[in-house]
């Protein structure tokens, strides 16, 4: 069996997921959910009321439909940069860290 590893206190944080915040740490930092389909909803809305109104199989829906994917993947990006960056950042800043995991 491997020596058990004493971590500091100040380089360990425990991390619980949430509801309102996506994300509170053991040292009290907040951080809340990123939103880019509120942001980005508005004009998701009108090019699929532009979608609706083609057309089936034509040449016109097709390309809406491409316009719409556009979007779809740009949320996608959005959301796994967030993830990403957020991820990251605990890694660099801490030696350990502790996540709750819940059953519900």
């Amino acid at each position: 069996m491997p020596e058990k590893v004493k971590f500091n206190q100040k380089t360990t944080v425990g991390l619980d997921m949430g509801l309102t915040h996506f994300l509170i740490t053991s040292k009290g930092v907040k951080v809340n959910n990123s939103r880019p389909l509120k942001q980005q909803l508005k004009r998701l809305k009108r090019e699929q009321r532009k979608l609706s109104r083609k057309k089936r199989g034509s040449n016109n829906r097709n390309k809406q439909r491409l316009k719409i994917s556009k979007i779809h993947e740009r949320i996608m990006n959005i959301r796994e940069d967030f993830q990403h960056k957020l991820s990251k950042f605990i890694v660099c800043e801490n030696q350990a860290i502790a996540i709750e995991k819940l059953n519900i």
